[in-house]
C-alpha cells in the first residue's frame, strides 16, 4: 500500500508483504519505505512523521515538545493497543 503526495513528489509505501517488490516511483520522487512494525513502534512512527513532514516542507519542530511526545505516545497506544506487534498473531 502506498500514499502519494504528487505535488511534493513524495510517496510513503507501507510494506506488509516481505515478498512484494518495493515501489520505487518515478526517478524524481522520494519514496519512504516503512513496515507495519515501524508503524507499531511509537518512536519509529514519530521518526517517520518527522521525515515525511520534512519532505512535504512542513514545520515539525512541535514534535520536539515533551508534552506533544507524551500525548502522541498515548494516542498511538490507544490506536494500536488492540493490535499485536507485527509477526505476533495467535
Amino acid at each position: 500500500m502506498a500514499l502519494y503526495w504528487p505535488e511534493a513528489r513524495v510517496a510513503l509505501e507501507i510494506v506488509d508483504d516481505p515478498a512484494s517488490k518495493p515501489y520505487e516511483g518515478p526517478d524524481d520522487w522520494t519514496v519512504l519505505h516503512v513496515t507495519c512494525a515501524d508503524i507499531y513502534d511509537v518512536h519509529r512512527f514519530q521518526k517517520i512523521g518527522r521525515e515525511l513532514g520534512g519532505l512535504l516542507g512542513e514545520d515539525t519542530s512541535f514534535m520536539d515538545d515533551p508534552l506533544w511526545q507524551r500525548k502522541n505516545a498515548e494516542l498511538h497506544a490507544q490506536l494500536t493497543g488492540g493490535i499485536p506487534p507485527f509477526g505476533v498473531y495467535r
